[in-house]
């Protein structure tokens, strides 16, 4: 019991020994406090470095972009020009195999006269055919 007698009847060199241990912490605080802003500072220095860098590849990236769909919307007018260039070319291959197509089925509608030998009725119709 002598200690909380000893306690109480030292109140004030109690309450300032309480008051200078709360001061002495509030320093301790203050300085963890300083140093965890001289931390976060640093990084922010570096995260703005980080972000700055960014940029200027998200930057670079763009005008890569832009510059891929310039040559690929000239790659397609390109192609388009030359697709109407040649679609005349294409219609009249068309209309040639339709034609060449039409006159083989009118060859093989073609009954040889009667008496005449199978070889020697093709013959006569390579023949025709030349003369056309």
């Amino acid at each position: 019991m002598g200690i909380i007698t000893f306690l109480l009847g030292n109140k004030n060199l109690m309450i300032g020994l309480i008051l200078i241990a709360l001061v002495a912490g509030t320093g301790v605080y203050i300085k963890v406090l300083k140093s965890e802003l001289a931390t976060a500072e640093a990084e922010k220095v570096t995260l703005k470095t980080e972000l700055q860098v960014s940029q200027n590849s998200v930057k670079n990236l763009q005008s890569s972009i832009d510059n891929q769909n310039t040559a690929i919307a000239k790659l397609k007018a390109d192609a388009d020009v030359r697709v109407a260039a040649h679609q005349g070319e294409i219609n009249t291959a068309k209309q040639t195999a339709l034609t060449y197509k039409q006159q083989a089925q009118d060859l093989m509608k073609v009954i040889p006269k009667i008496g005449v030998e199978k070889c020697d009725a093709v013959n006569q119709l390579i023949n025709q055919e030349i003369k056309k």
